[in-house]
């Protein structure tokens, strides 16, 4: 998920969002890796952390819920794991990234999003894929370090670009080896 320095910072939160909190982050193509332009980058953070503050996890047959659970506890044990291994490689816990303090939910598969700060590509939450509601974000300087570390994957990978200007991010959307570019 690549948000170039002239993206709509309001437009990239958004989307990022909806791109990693679909079905709780369980989703193959969804946003994991978030590269964002160090001139942007901020401002997204302080954003992405205050609206998935507001996220609502409960049962999901509610109206009110805006994140239901995971679908099986050994999902739940990974993403923990994750964490743990993420914050001990040094990840800056940002938000987050608990099991929720409700009675209500702590018996089911609820995971309050994370959000993180990751400044060493090797650190776990960069490398492998969370399978739930976790962002890995990541300060880039510049469209040549977010090709590098965009490819910088083993997986096959879908990519998002949110830039305002659509030449550019299809030129750079070129450079990614990717399945997809959105």
């Amino acid at each position: 998920f690549l948000v170039l320095d002239d993206a709509n910072v309001d437009k990239a939160v958004a989307t990022a969002l909806d791109s990693r909190l679909n079905n709780c982050g369980q989703v193959c193509c969804a946003g994991k890796r978030f590269l964002i332009d160090d001139k942007i980058f901020d401002e997204f953070k302080k954003k992405l952390v205050e609206k998935v503050a507001d996220y609502k996890l409960g049962d999901p047959m509610s109206d009110e819920t805006m994140l239901g659970p995971l679908a099986r506890p050994d999902l739940l044990a990974n993403i923990e794991r994750q964490v743990k291994e993420g914050v001990n490689q040094g990840g800056k816990l940002l938000f987050g990234g608990k099991r929720p303090e409700d009675a209500n939910l702590k018996s089911g598969n609820f995971y309050v999003p994370a959000v993180f700060e990751i400044d060493n590509p090797e650190n776990i939450l960069f490398r492998e894929e969370t399978f739930g509601p976790v962002f890995a974000l990541v300060r880039v300087k510049g469209e040549e370090e977010m090709v590098r570390l965009a490819n910088d994957s083993e997986y096959g990978l879908g990519c998002t670009i949110v830039s305002e200007n659509v030449e550019r991010a299809q030129k750079l959307g070129k450079k990614i080896d990717t399945g997809t570019v959105v």
